[in-house]
């Protein structure tokens, strides 16, 4: 059968009876378990809303007249064909604070990128999903800012925007990473 507490959908179809006096008499009706089908439906929507805004993001590219604005655009087009709260592009400055500096975004941010502290240190402030990318050169994943305990410098600011997790991709130029 199916683990305790499991999500399924189902399609219910029934019929009632009912006496000429108009009260119900009997009920009869099925349930079909349509869960795989709706699993297929929401993975095809994610792969078609990725399409579009892989699609969108070429001619971004194609009517790009600079990097700073590009890179506005392709926040946008996360944002808005992807369904991100917020997305964010930032520089790993190569300075003695190994700041991260943030270049573009768009989304639910109200300040948020402002409001918070960013490296790319190995220390407090760089130990969050950009610093770590960053670092390692691969995606990094937080899916539970509430409780993960290197989010603790950005935490506040992230719950009073509703942010519940982050992933952090690594753009790279010439071999060096560049934006979480």
């Amino acid at each position: 059968m199916f683990p305790a507490g499991e999500e399924r959908w189902l399609a219910s179809l029934a019929k009632v009876d009912y006496a000429p006096d108009g009260s119900p008499v009997r009920m009869s009706g099925i349930n079909l378990d349509i869960t795989e089908q709706k699993r297929v439906e929401q993975e095809l929507q994610r792969l078609n809303q990725t399409l579009r805004a892989y699609s969108a993001s070429g001619w971004a590219l194609v009517r790009a007249t600079d990097e700073t604005s590009f890179l506005r655009e392709i926040c946008r087009i996360v944002v808005e064909d992807c369904g991100h709260a917020m997305v964010w592009v930032g520089y790993a400055d190569q300075d003695a604070e190994q700041s991260l500096r943030p270049v573009a975004h768009a989304g639910f941010g109200d300040g948020y990128l402002n409001e918070i502290r960013l490296t790319w240190a190995d220390r407090e402030h760089g130990r969050g999903p950009a610093g770590r990318a960053i670092r390692a050169g691969h995606h990094v994943i937080f899916d539970d800012l509430r409780n993960d305990p290197d989010f603790e410098p950005w935490r506040e600011a992230a719950l009073r925007r509703g942010y519940a997790a982050c992933i952090s991709l690594p753009l790279t130029v010439n071999d060096e990473s560049s934006a979480p």
